[in-house]
């Protein structure tokens, strides 16, 4: 889901921090006033559900795991789903199994007492459960129709001549599971298909799905089969606020009865239309490798057409909203040059891309196979020169979009690492915006101060971030701590972006693209994921040199390292500029023992001696000699110069950098000299402080992390600190040395927002 999506609706903190500061400046009204919708050239439907095999590549055989079947009729009035569903399922295991567990996930909002409901507490997305709007899912027969067919997509598409063995099933404690249970175990390679059927009832729009008024989105509608896994078995679990969805990949074959002047959008091609009676239209659609199906039907939709290479994306959109379809068409495209060429092809023809009319915003922002739901561009009634955004509408229509990959694509277990998912599509998300933009652009501009992509992620991390790991169920995460949008969306896009920057993109960008290739339709798991990473940032040892040869003095980038810190530890990095200044560089003044070899000074005369020490007693002072084995060295003539008044050779400059937290990664530090000179070295963060020498060279000014590689970080206003001589006193802004970023101004406007 988007990140402005979440979390639940009472969370008082930001989430999408880009998406609040836009929220809160914007004003009301929206798209276009015409009395008449306009209308858009359609695009033929796609013959194939799939790309072709020279763009998509090979699907292996040991993907396919299931297929369905489904024959639905919607009853718009009662808002109800009735359906017949038969499902071919293999056992690609090597396991026996003699259940079947089944997601009832419409069940969540069944009764107050679910486990979503009880977490959520009626509340998501800043909407409120409308009172007496339940959903629910309801199994009526479960019958087993065949065992081991030769070719079970014919039993599927067939009516069965016999009614099958009936089958005992149950709901489980939760009931957005249910157990259904076998006669006789399915063996290793072994297949059997099952019929049920079904009623679904929509709740008033919440939570991803639901009706509004004549508006019908059906996500999660149909009872759905867990996942077998060969080393963890059976994973099916219950369905909680924080938990999304997990299933295989196969094909679909869908049949949707309803009112003929309702505009439909599902996932897949519609492959035929028919009039089964007056008034009614039957739409039948076809997915191929996907492992879920979603559709939406509304008679106000208008369709709006566009093209990418050879994807049809149409839109269905509300006609108040027409106006922003372009936009978002640009951002779709945006999208897909920058994910296809960072994870490899889109596999499937379509993209439907869904905008809810108002009233119903809970269901936008959600990802299904080949359709997505998004959010309106906010108007802004304000002149540019106060205000420039480009996160409304478009950073949910491409974080959507990613999904396809992440969620859609490549498939894993978003219970057990929700992080994987919605987190790694987050960091695509603002690679999307770098390949469109350049690099770490603006994405809103008030007064003048932009605010980057960088700044967004890095500022979220005071909301939440240090509060649990990264890399931790869904159900670990506790609705009162209000971390889990922060931690799995903004924090995973903050570890990984920030091992990116300092590792150099080329190699981060090719374990990428080397994990994607591993990962499509692969359920891959964050082990995948990490080892790819080690492996090509760190080569042998895992670990890359940022400084040095490997010898005494290199700084290392353990790859592994960083990443047990950044995805299960709770802790962020914290540096800080303990001190900048300059003193005067240590000389040789005084007595200093002669070095052993080296011949004695010659011992003045005893009536030398005897006057130095008679002088010395008049005038109360230490004579000037001493035993032969020390020598001494006359002190300088500007010992009681102050600092500021020394030449410069005469000048040792300091910077001392501390690490506050238990993450150690690291850290580029700027140096600036008084002749104007930089100097970027690498503290590597291990210590709890460190201390940079400069002899004969006078410090200025200096910065911690002053490319801003350290996303993870989020207070930074003690990074940058002036020298104190007098006459190196700063002429111009912190902000205008820093970059493009005002923080005094940053922090004046989210602390008008009330951040």
């Amino acid at each position: 889901m988007s990140g402005s999506a979440a979390r639940a609706s009472r969370t008082p903190r930001a989430l999408g921090l880009g998406l609040a500061i836009v929220a809160a400046i914007s004003l009301g009204g929206f798209g276009c006033s015409d009395d008449e919708p306009p209308s858009f050239p359609a695009i033929d439907e796609p013959e194939q559900a799939l790309r072709p095999e020279s763009v998509r590549g090979v699907i292996p055989e040991h993907a396919h795991v299931v297929d369905y079947w489904i024959d639905a009729r919607l009853d718009e009035r009662a808002h109800e789903i009735h359906g017949t569903l038969r499902m071919a399922w293999r056992n690609r295991t090597e396991r026996s199994v003699d259940r079947l567990p089944f997601h009832l996930y419409m069940n969540a909002f069944r009764a107050e007492d679910s486990a979503w409901m009880a977490d959520a507490r009626g509340s998501h997305r800043g909407k409120e459960f409308a009172r007496d709007r339940w959903g629910f899912v309801e199994v009526s027969r479960m019958s087993l129709i065949a065992r081991n067919p030769e070719r079970p997509q014919i039993v599927l598409e067939q009516t069965p001549s016999q009614p099958g063995v009936p089958l005992t099933y149950s709901e489980d404690a939760d009931p957005t599971t249910m157990t259904v249970t076998l006669p006789e175990p399915v063996g290793p390679g072994e297949s059997v298909v099952l019929e049920l059927e079904f009623t679904t009832r929509l709740p008033q729009v919440f939570a991803r799905t639901g009706y509004y008024g004549d508006f019908h989105m059906a996500g999660q509608w149909f009872p759905k089969i867990g996942v077998l896994e060969e080393q963890g078995g059976w994973q099916a679990h219950t369905f909680g606020l924080f938990s999304e969805f997990y299933a295989d990949f196969g094909d679909y074959e869908v049949f949707l009865d309803v009112p003929d002047h309702y505009v439909v959008g599902a996932s897949g091609v519609r492959v035929a239309e028919q009039t089964p009676s007056e008034g009614r239209k039957r739409l039948h659609y076809r997915a191929q490798m996907v492992h879920d199906f979603a559709w939406v039907a509304d008679p106000n939709f208008i369709e709006h057409w566009g093209e990418y290479e050879d994807i049809r994306i149409r839109q269905l959109i509300q006609p108040e909203f027409v106006d922003d379809a372009d936009t978002h068409l640009e951002a779709q495209k945006l999208a897909l040059a920058s994910m296809e060429a960072r994870f490899g092809s889109y596999p499937w023809s379509t993209i439907t891309i869904v905008h809810a009319p108002k009233g119903a915003g809970g269901a936008g922002g959600m990802e299904y196979p080949t359709l997505y739901t998004t959010s309106n561009i906010a108007t802004n009634e304000l002149p540019t020169w106060v205000l420039r955004e480009r996160i409304s509408g478009v950073f949910t229509s491409i974080h959507e979009f990613g999904h396809q990959y992440f969620q859609g694509l490549f498939a894993s277990n978003e219970h057990a690492q929700p992080w994987l998912d919605e987190g790694m599509n987050t960091t695509a998300n603002q690679l999307v915006y770098w390949d469109a933009y350049g690099e770490d652009p603006w994405v809103v501009e008030l007064l003048g101060h932009p605010l980057t992509t960088k700044d967004l992620i890095a500022l979220s991390m005071l909301f939440g971030a240090d509060l649990d790991p990264i890399d931790q169920p869904a159900d670990r995460f506790d609705p009162l701590v209000e971390s889990y949008g922060t931690v799995t969306y903004q924090k995973t896009a903050a570890v990984m972006l920030t091992l990116r920057e300092l590792s150099g993109r080329a190699p981060w960008d090719r374990a990428m693209a080397r994990y994607a290739e591993l990962a499509r339709f692969a359920h891959p798991d964050g082990a995948l994921l990490e080892r790819v990473l080690v492996d090509e940032i760190g080569g042998e040892d895992g670990r890359l040199a940022l400084v040095g040869d490997g010898g005494p003095g290199t700084v290392w980038l353990d790859v592994q390292d960083y990443l047990d810190q950044g995805l299960r530890g709770a802790a962020l990095p914290d540096f800080r500029l303990v001190e900048i200044g300059n003193q005067r560089v240590l000389g040789d003044a005084g007595w200093h023992r002669v070095a052993e070899g080296e011949p004695l000074p010659a011992e003045p005369p005893p009536a030398v001696v005897a006057t130095q020490r008679a002088l010395a007693g008049l005038f109360g002072y230490a004579p000037p000699v001493g035993p032969a084995t020390l020598a001494l060295s006359e002190t300088p003539d500007d010992w009681s110069d102050s600092v500021a008044a020394l030449d410069t050779d005469r000048v040792e400059g300091f910077v001392i950098v501390q690490r506050r937290t238990s993450f150690r990664v690291p850290v580029e530090v700027l140096v600036e000299f008084s002749d104007g000179e930089r100097l970027t070295l690498i503290w590597d963060g291990q210590a709890d402080h460190h201390r940079f020498d400069f002899p004969g060279r006078r410090v200025k000014r200096a910065i911690v992390d002053p490319r801003m590689q350290i996303l993870l970080e989020a207070r930074k206003l003690d990074n940058a600190a002036w020298a104190a001589d007098p006459e190196h006193q700063p002429a111009e802004p912190l902000s205008a040395w820093l970059g493009d970023i005002d923080e005094a101004t940053n922090l004046a406007i989210l602390g008008g927002l009330g951040i």
